[in-house]
């Protein structure tokens, strides 16, 4: 471990500045002094540890909840599952280890996490949607949008939603967007048939080609 922190500093020198370091982590983790020193941090011959179980890691708690989420919404309680929802929202703070942008050994939970937050987003707009709260799914679909422009079934929900609440300048705004964001990637060009609503059907009813909407993935439990 010295050698990995202070690749260019004599061993001898280390051994003392890793000391003073595990003491520092330690008095982090428990500034009260209120367990045994190895209570968080583990420090023998055979290396330094973290017990986890002692520890709350919110990449993992943003994961699991996630998950959980998405169980109480094919169960039906779909009350719980946006709460849920939107305490992973206000969990995800950027991305996991931003201050290591370069480091390797990050990449594959930092990309789990961001993925899983904005699903957790577009499954929060589905269901927002659903329920009747217009405002809240067309908001949160914004915020997932100026995150990841090129998601074609957030994009959809939201001109969907839009019209549906009878915002039509606004929808047709969106869908421009769209169109463009898929232009720019020499995707498929949506339809504007999902712009027009049904006569028959009434006011603020939606009349869509249902073979072409995209059916929201699940998220992974953790």
């Amino acid at each position: 471990m010295c050698e990995t922190l202070w690749p260019d500093d004599e061993p001898q020198r280390t051994a003392h500045r890793l000391s003073v370091l595990l003491s520092v982590v330690r008095g982090v983790l428990d500034p009260t002094r209120s367990f045994p020193p190895d209570y968080y941090l583990r420090a023998d011959l055979a290396g330094v540890s973290m017990d986890i179980s002692h520890v709350t890691i919110d990449a993992l708690e943003l994961l699991r909840d996630a998950g959980y989420a998405t169980q109480l919404a094919r169960e039906g309680e779909l009350g719980r599952a946006r709460e849920l929802l939107a305490e992973v929202d206000a969990m995800y703070r950027g991305d996991a280890f931003d201050d290591e942008p370069y480091e390797e050994w990050a990449d594959a939970l930092r990309e789990e996490v961001r993925a899983t937050w904005l699903r957790a987003l577009h499954e929060f707009a589905e269901l927002s949607h659903r329920t009747g709260e217009a405002e809240q799914a067309a908001t949160t679909l914004v915020r997932l949008l100026a995150t990841d422009p090129y998601d074609e079934s957030a994009h959809g929900l939201l001109v969907r939603v839009l019209v549906g609440a009878g915002r039509h300048g606004e929808a047709r705004r969106a869908f421009d967007r769209w169109a463009q964001a898929m232009r720019s990637i020499d995707a498929p060009i949506p339809d504007e048939q999902v712009l027009r609503v049904s006569a028959a059907a009434g006011p603020g009813v939606v009349h869509l080609d249902r073979s072409r909407s995209t059916r929201l993935r699940p998220v992974d439990s953790a």
